[in-house]
């Protein structure tokens, strides 16, 4: 009876929608992938997609007060993690970001994602009476100064922007003080700035932002990336070239096409239209966790279900902006979409958590 309880405010429009994307990232990761490899790539993602729908389901189960208790265990192995990766990690391309286990890559960064959520809204729902005051700010400051430090220096930008975002979203879900928010994003401003100035920033993320700014100045290197994913979404017209028939990415002019550059082949291969059948997608999934957070019980559902929406949409619109050029290349992979076993992983994990906030949003009366 407890259970049949539970699943009744279980949101399975949300896990249809999480579905339908991992399945279209499984048609795009085949058709991005050329030769004998196809169906290799497309077999490891179905892998990873049942850890994450069992991963899904596990965080669904689990009560995420409770779950919440243990946030200071939960932020030790986070940082425990990203420690392991600074020591023993496998650095591919002059990043190290990997840990070896057997036969495949972990990649801790995006498990911060959901350890730093989990704490994160933990720390706000102590301190809810207190939110507006200014030692609030600070604990969460330093709570997230040491995962974002060690994330920067693997190096990778991207997934640090993520973390400051989704600190950004869960804040203002807090109800913290704007103007406290907004001289925290001035002093950010102002360090990126000095870090730029200082040399932190590796040559190659400095040449990526040049590139932003003027693809044409290096269009063989630094900007080769931005023209021909742009050369790509725009061959695709409205209707697209059909599936396994994009010019560009089946002569693999693209790198990186089936993580972070994924969309391109939307745009190439569906076009216009089912670029926006996506993004319609998308924004669906983020209305239903909106609408979980504004039914949450308590001001700890309401956290965590802001967290994972922004964490989400702040990647889907990284990813998207700089495929189309209206933003810098960071390496944010396209949540359900891109080939990445972690980064599936953490995203239906993520929307376990959540699930969890919608099936506990009234009171259970024995």
């Amino acid at each position: 009876m407890f259970e049949r309880k539970l699943l009744r405010d279980f949101d399975w429009w949300l896990l249809l929608i999480a579905l339908l994307l991992a399945a279209c990232g499984l048609v795009l990761i085949h058709s991005a992938t050329g030769g004998e490899d196809r169906w290799l790539y497309v077999r490891k993602q179905m892998v990873w997609l049942a850890l994450g729908f069992v991963g899904l389901g596990l965080l669904a189960y689990l009560d995420y007060g409770r779950l919440a208790r243990w946030h200071a265990p939960i932020y030790g192995v986070t940082l425990l993690l990203l420690f392991t990766v600074a020591a023993l990690g496998h650095t591919v391309m002059g990043a190290t970001r990997w840990l070896n286990l057997g036969g495949f890559r972990l990649q801790p960064s995006e498990f911060a994602k959901l350890g730093l959520i989990i704490t994160l809204a933990a720390l706000f729902a102590r301190r809810y009476d207190e939110r507006t005051h200014a030692a609030t700010l600070l604990w969460s400051l330093a709570h997230l100064a040491v995962p974002v430090l060690l994330v920067f220096l693997q190096p990778d930008l991207g997934t640090a922007l993520v973390l400051l975002a989704l600190w950004l979203g869960m804040s203002l879900a807090a109800g913290m003080r704007r103007v406290h928010l907004a001289a925290v994003m001035g002093m950010i401003v102002v360090l990126s700035a000095g870090i730029w100035q200082t040399g932190l920033i590796k040559p190659y993320q400095r040449a990526r932002l040049a590139s932003f700014i003027n693809p044409n100045a290096d269009p063989l290197g630094a900007g080769y990336h931005i023209n021909q994913s742009r050369t790509a979404i725009g061959s695709g017209g409205l209707f697209g070239l059909g599936l396994h028939r994009g010019h560009q990415s089946q002569l693999h002019y693209i790198p990186e096409q089936r993580t972070d550059f994924i969309f391109t082949v939307v745009g190439e291969e569906a076009g216009f239209a089912g670029s926006a059948v996506l993004l319609g997608i998308y924004l669906l999934l983020i209305w239903r966790l909106l609408r979980i957070a504004l039914h949450a019980k308590d001001e700890l559902g309401l956290i965590i279900t802001a967290g994972v929406a922004t964490m989400l949409a702040f990647q889907v619109l990284v990813n998207v902006g700089m495929t189309l050029g209206v933003m810098p290349i960071t390496g944010v992979p396209l949540p359900f979409l891109s080939y990445g076993g972690s980064s599936l992983l953490t995203s239906f994990m993520a929307l376990g958590l959540v699930l969890s906030v919608s099936m506990r949003q009234r009171k259970i009366i024995f």
